[in-house]
């Protein structure tokens, strides 16, 4: 198959890191693996907020509004447009994100784009719909084959747009087991959370810090209070920036004693990709149990992971109290994520599940 993959900007630039094992191939959601299988892949990316005039500004309003489809601003559908006649040439498009999706799905509703299109969607349910919302949105949701990365996302969606049911199913996110792995070294005395999506809820992990002994390092790029608890360790950066680099985020996973990721009530699976790195790594995953956790049935509370409650600090620091105070339960947890992750959530095994959707849409 010829295959176009679409992503947001700042991507492709490491696409030479991630050939020859200084990155993490799952960036880029199995297009590495697919070429790896004798497909031809070319990849593009969509610059974010390029400003735009009419009629594509348009779309920009509806969004600021809350009115348009999650993400899609005119940018976006602008670039869709002046890229469709190249995209034509493909078996198959495969959107990154929600807000690429919807802007090739209108430029194929209006006959620009013919080629079927794979779209990986996150975080749909996450911004309330009004009328021209859900008109919009379901207006371009069927001319999408739609990817959820769990459970906890696509029923809800199916729910809210009955009529598109059959085009929406899950292919669970797999990450780089070849990259994120254990190492042959000592676990440190620190607990780690990472994470930058508006999902994460450091303000419980801030109020826990009081009831859990050791230095607990937050890695994120949101905004922080100015004064934090004594034994709070913030580190700065995010994926663009690259102030800290993936080699040293899996060293700060490694060597953690557990990683910790507290999150507000979601149906996106949010946290899910920071989990499978730190399983991947060989460390234990205290993380909160919402609706959109994205697969339940493979991971289960205290035997591969520990699950806390939603905005319970008392109960988040109960849990990491229990892996500090018994290195057997900590392992245990540990040996237990890496082996699951490694049979369950593999980047081979998710670029099987976009392959298959590429190959049943032609």
């Amino acid at each position: 198959m010829k295959l176009a993959f679409i992503y947001n900007n700042s991507r492709l630039r490491r696409i030479a890191e991630a050939q020859c094992g200084e990155c993490p191939s799952d960036f880029f959601y199995g297009a590495l693996e697919l070429e790896q299988l004798g497909h031809q892949v070319e990849m593009f990316e969509f610059l974010s907020a390029l400003p735009t005039r009419f009629p594509y500004f348009l779309w920009s309003i509806l969004l600021n509004k809350g009115c348009g489809p999650t993400k899609l601003d005119g940018g976006l559908v602008r670039q869709a447009q002046e890229l469709a006649c190249t995209l034509n040439g493909f078996d198959c498009i495969v959107a990154t994100t929600s807000g690429i999706a919807f802007a090739l799905a209108l430029c194929r509703k209006k006959g620009q784009i013919t080629v079927p299109i794979v779209a990986i969607q996150c975080g749909l349910l996450n911004y309330p719909y009004n009328y021209l919302k859900t008109f919009f949105t379901g207006m371009l949701l069927p001319y999408l084959d739609n990817i959820f990365f769990g459970q906890g996302e696509l029923y809800p969606v199916g729910k809210k747009f009955p009529s598109v049911r059959e085009q929406l199913s899950v292919c669970q996110y797999g990450i780089d087991t070849q990259f994120w792995c254990k190492a042959d070294r000592g676990r440190g005395d620190y607990i780690l959370s990472v994470g930058n999506d508006g999902r994460r809820d450091f303000d419980c992990l801030l109020a826990a810090a009081k009831h859990i002994s050791c230095e607990i390092k937050i890695l994120t790029a949101r905004p922080m209070p100015d004064t934090l608890p004594d034994n709070v360790t913030l580190l700065r950066s995010d994926w663009h920036d690259q102030r800290l680099t993936d080699t040293d985020l899996r060293k700060l996973y490694q060597e953690a004693m557990c990683v910790v990721l507290p999150i507000v009530e979601t149906f996106q699976p949010s946290g899910q990709s920071v989990a499978l790195q730190a399983m991947a790594c060989g460390t234990a995953v205290v993380i909160t149990e919402t609706l959109g956790f994205w697969e339940p049935d493979a991971y289960r509370d205290g035997e591969n992971i520990l699950y806390c409650r939603q905005g319970d600090p008392e109960d988040l620091a109960e849990k990491v109290n229990a892996l500090l105070d018994s290195k057997d339960f900590m392992e245990m947890l540990s040996e237990n994520g890496w082996l699951t992750v490694n049979k369950n959530s593999t980047i081979d095994k998710f670029s099987a599940c976009i392959e298959l959707h590429c190959l049943k849409s032609l």
